[in-house]
């Protein structure tokens, strides 16, 4: 079944972005040693809300999405240059980045992680 999170995260998993571990949707394998060797993110649904209505059905749709990137321990990568490629990416295909906090430490794994939020207007078309 494909979902919205699901389709962002192949293309991001697709998009030849360097140093991208595992792209998944709703959940990260719990597989052994994922945490210290690859740069990986979680991509989920946020909200898609109704905005733009024509006759019985609504013809535009806000869609958010978030992105938990979870940086490898044992893995040294420039942040910032990673950072501007995953939010290059997305604006790319029309996508708003939201405001967002700063890098803090995952208390299970110790992973330094930050969240990211990006929104895009999705028009949609009916047939009769």
């Amino acid at each position: 079944m494909s979902t919205l999170a699901k389709e962002v995260a192949d293309e991001l998993q697709n998009s030849g972005i360097k140093d991208i571990g595992i792209v998944s949707s709703y959940t990260l394998p719990s597989t052994g040693g994922i945490a210290d060797k690859q740069n990986n993110i979680l991509v989920t649904e946020v909200t898609t809300v109704p905005n733009e209505y024509g006759s019985n059905q609504f013809t535009q749709t806000d869609e958010t999405i978030e992105l938990n990137i979870y940086y490898g321990t044992q893995k040294t990568v420039p942040i910032d240059t990673f950072e501007r490629s995953i939010v290059s990416f997305f604006m790319q295909r029309n996508w708003s980045l939201l405001p967002y906090g700063g890098h803090y430490k995952d208390p299970t794994t110790k992973q330094l992680c930050i969240d990211f939020q990006f929104r895009r207007r999705k028009t949609w078309k009916f047939k009769d």
